[in-house]
């Protein structure tokens, strides 16, 4: 039985033949994603408004407000114009510390307006913790978001 050695520059080049092939495969499928619109409102305000501009706006609103932890909060995204393809969605999340993702479904109560209930989470480590509440629907085959920033009352 004989024994085949491979030299070492076959193995560079094969190697690194590799690596391209990842490394441009991985961005290709990256490229392909689509892009996310999105508009951030800071704490404080109870509607933030999505301008989409000569297709329409998107107006979401939390209830009450200032939101509490733990306590059931209505929330509504009403489309001026334009239609929304698929769920309309809500995710609720910590903004500087990871505890979980909340995904809460919003209903259709008519043509253009989605509502549904949401409870958002206490942090007993940080009663200052900013949350992220993100109304999330695809327009056009595009992503859009509407976030609120936002403390919670405990």
């Amino acid at each position: 039985m004989t024994t085949r050695v491979v030299p070492i520059s076959v193995l560079i080049v094969l190697s690194g033949c590799l690596l391209a092939i990842l490394f441009f495969s991985q961005s290709l499928l990256t490229s392909k994603s689509s892009s996310v619109t999105r508009v951030v409102c800071s704490n404080g305000e109870s509607q933030c408004t999505l301008n989409l501009h000569d297709q329409g706006y998107v107006t979401a609103s939390l209830e009450p407000y200032p939101l509490q932890a733990q306590k059931k909060h209505r929330v509504s995204l009403v489309f001026n114009s334009l239609q929304p393809e698929g769920d309309v969605r809500v995710t609720i999340e910590g903004k500087d510390m990871y505890m979980g993702v909340s995904h809460y479904p919003l209903s259709r109560i008519s043509r253009g307006r989605f509502e549904g209930n949401i409870v958002v989470p206490v942090c007993v480590i940080d009663a200052d913790m900013l949350w992220l509440v993100s109304f999330n629907f695809v327009f056009q085959g595009g992503k859009h978001q509407v976030i609120f920033e936002t403390a919670v009352i405990h």
